[in-house]
């Protein structure tokens, strides 16, 4: 069985709750079911919180 690795989603999830974070995966979850016909079972999603202090956009620190 063929294995799709996409890109991460650049997020910020600092501060969000359990609940929401439930909700994107389910729905990412769910896109790459629907669009690739990938197996649920075989989805994984992962979410990496980084800290505001250790990232920056445009060369601007956002922490």
């Amino acid at each position: 069985m063929a294995k799709a690795y996409l890109g991460a989603v650049d997020a910020t999830f600092e501060g969000q709750s359990r609940e929401k974070k439930v909700a994107l995966v389910e729905e990412v979850t769910d896109a790459v079911e629907s669009t690739l016909g990938a197996p649920r079972e075989r989805t994984g999603v992962v979410l990496r919180e980084v800290p505001a202090a250790h990232r920056a956009v445009g060369g601007v620190p956002a922490g």
